[in-house]
């Protein structure tokens, strides 16, 4: 069985088809609420796959979780898991955006958010990208992505339609990583990541600490659990597991 065929015979995962053979996956929200994970729903989270040849047009990350939040996150276990060093960047609070080439057309950006490329939601960040970027560069950067068959992921914060607790002065769209398009997750290293977003002319995320072993990750939760105005912080290690805090003021 291949993987677009287990993703559709699992029942904790829902397919969404949108227009010219692409359908996205998503984990249901009875595996959300009732903490039913497998590697079929984390993987689920803003999938989008040409289900003509089963290839991936998008992607986003694996589903990852709050410290304590799984048996795997529980402190005493990353205590033992955790591959040094590990990056602290901090967490900004909006919502997800996909970026990657059009399937048939690598002069055009496909755009979308977790679940569709046709929602008001997909037209707020086509709305930013477009006003960030002229049309050459749009040409570009959609022949960067289709290169190296990749997306990019960003942050979209949209001040009047997507308010959220943190109060930004601007809509702004920060990029977060640059995910290759394969089943398995493996991401652009950071510092290439950042040189793609200086050469487009996109924010990106900030390293907010590099924790160097265990005394260091407590000492720094320890430091930041009296943090205010902010959402939290997102932690990948050597390895590239991942894991998200969020401080208690959110």
């Amino acid at each position: 069985m291949n993987e677009l065929e287990m993703l559709r015979n699992d029942d904790l995962v829902r397919e969404k088809q949108l227009d010219n053979g692409i359908s996205s996956f998503n984990y249901s929200n009875k595996c959300f609420y009732k903490k039913q994970w497998n590697e079929e729903t984390i993987k689920a989270r803003g999938l989008f796959i040409d289900t003509s040849t089963g290839n991936i047009v998008a992607r986003s990350y694996n589903k990852f979780f709050n410290i304590e939040e799984r048996p795997e996150t529980k402190f005493n276990v990353l205590k033992s898991t955790f591959q040094y060093p590990i990056a602290a960047y901090y967490k900004y609070n909006g919502f997800l955006a996909l970026v990657a080439a059009d399937k048939d057309n690598p002069d055009k950006l496909f755009i979308a958010s977790k679940s569709t490329n046709q929602g008001e939601y997909a037209g707020y960040i086509k709305t930013i990208i477009h006003n960030l970027l002229p049309e050459f560069d749009l040409r570009c950067f959609a022949h960067f992505l289709h290169e190296q068959n990749a997306t990019a992921i960003f942050e979209c914060i949209n001040i009047e339609h997507d308010p959220h607790i943190i109060e930004y002065k601007y809509d702004d769209l920060i990029m977060l990583d640059i995910i290759y398009n394969d089943y398995d997750y493996h991401h652009m290293d950071y510092n290439s990541m950042r040189n793609v977003a200086d050469t487009f002319g996109f924010k990106s995320k900030n390293v907010a600490a590099t924790i160097n072993n265990w005394s260091d990750f407590v000492d720094f939760i320890q430091c930041v659990e009296d943090y205010a105005n902010m959402e939290g912080f997102v932690f990948e290690d050597a390895a590239g597991q991942m894991v998200k805090y969020k401080v208690p003021w959110y």
